[in-house]
């Protein structure tokens, strides 16, 4: 498998962009063809290690969001350092990332409407602006799960619950042996 690089492209004002992973090769042509005209900077940072990304996860029992994307970060490293494949020029190995990539976590929760939209009134909210009125439910899978968005002000309609690590996630992280912490 090739090194692989994160294309990180910033502005002046501080929009920063970062796309990848790409070989150098593919990296360096994106900033020729897109990127050379424009005001955009440009830097090439080396992924996270799977190993340190897979330690990051597992070695904490802090539960913040952030977690969950190390995880993701770390299946797939595991994915494209497959050694029976050949990473990103391998169709089993796009195939497998394209399809494990949507099943994402989504936190349910328990309360009132008015908690829920702002609207209740409590002074007590946490850092970001979230009424301790509200509980969390369970940890769904975006993918597994059907939400139907009804187009009315009662908003989305949310059919069976696929509690998050759905099947799809618990076989891709014991096949690649990615401790998966819900």
């Amino acid at each position: 498998m090739r090194d692989l690089y994160v294309l990180e492209t910033s502005t002046d004002d501080g929009l920063t962009i970062r796309t990848g992973p790409h070989t150098i090769a593919a990296a360096m042509t994106v900033v020729d063809v897109y990127l050379a005209g424009s005001h955009w900077r440009h830097r090439y940072l080396p992924l996270t290690l799977g190993t340190q990304a897979e330690r990051h996860w597992t070695a904490t029992i802090d539960k913040r969001p952030a977690l969950k994307a190390d995880f993701f970060v770390a299946l797939r490293r595991a994915i494209m350092a497959d050694p029976e494949h050949d990473g990103l020029e391998s169709a089993y190995v796009t195939g497998m990332l394209a399809h494990v990539d949507p099943h994402r976590p989504m936190q349910m929760w328990h309360g009132d409407e008015e908690c829920r939209l702002g609207e209740c009134g409590h002074r007590d909210r946490d850092a970001d602006g979230a009424c301790k009125g509200m509980d969390p439910a369970d940890l769904i899978c975006t993918a597994c799960t059907a939400i139907i968005d009804s187009n009315t002000e009662f908003g989305p309609w949310y059919g069976p619950h696929v509690v998050w690590p759905c099947p799809v996630i618990s076989s891709a992280a014991t096949q690649y042996k990615v401790q998966v912490m819900a």
